[in-house]
């Protein structure tokens, strides 16, 4: 490298592409190892949530939620542990706790039901982002849910609500497929919206649920 530069140059060496790997695979380890110790331990959801939450690498999730899905599974006598910390976390005061701990709830994919009432309340909270978290929870866990989808489509006509939320609401609503079907006209009003990222999410919703209608009636028998 030195060869490679001027010797005056102020050009960092480049990282090793294999450092961003070991530094996910260390983060994610160093997770497990805290939710495996548990509470009585002074480790657990809230430590981790908490470390995670204060941390200069906030941003990166997969870490944290790659050790969830494995603990989930693979430590099943701390299931309930698990579970009362990121109850516990999504009453927390500190909007970020709060939001990471909804995020989390996706590694129960297969127990919606455990958060969908905590979620419907969440969409209700102070901070948008909070809210916002909730609503992506709620569409990707109960994607077929009537309640669900009642609250996306109020969500999305509502024109003060914050633009991304509505996003979502359209996004969400594309996830129920046919399902989804009589809020295509709130969605091709969203496309006359003055926000472009509104419209297009619009657009790839109408589009995703016609498609998933027309392969219904190709499935479904004559």
């Amino acid at each position: 490298w030195n060869q490679l530069r001027n010797p005056r140059s102020k050009i960092p060496r480049p990282t090793p592409a294999y450092r961003g790997g070991f530094r996910r695979a260390r983060n994610e380890a160093a997770a497990l190892t805290l939710l495996a110790l548990g509470t009585n331990a002074n480790a657990g959801v809230p430590r981790l949530l908490e470390i995670w939450a204060g941390g200069a690498n906030h941003a990166l999730v997969s870490p944290v939620f790659a050790a969830f899905n494995l603990a989930v599974y693979g430590l099943p006598d701390r299931r309930e542990e698990m579970i009362a910390g990121l109850a516990a976390a999504m009453r927390h005061t500190n909007a970020v706790m709060r939001r990471d701990a909804i995020m989390l709830t996706q590694t129960f994919r297969s127990e919606p039901a455990l958060w969908r009432a905590t979620l419907l309340k969440l969409t209700e909270d102070p901070d948008v982002g909070v809210r916002r978290t909730a609503l992506w929870s709620l569409a990707v866990e109960n994607r077929e849910d009537p309640d669900v989808l009642r609250l996306l489509k109020s969500t999305l006509e509502e024109k003060s609500n914050p633009t991304l939320l509505r996003e979502i609401a359209a996004s969400g609503l594309a996830m129920a497929g046919a399902k989804a079907t009589k809020f295509l006209p709130i969605l091709r009003e969203a496309l006359n919206d003055s926000d472009q990222h509104l419209q297009v999410a619009a657009r790839t919703a109408i589009g995703t649920i016609e498609h998933a209608v027309v392969d219904d009636k190709t499935r479904s028998p004559e």
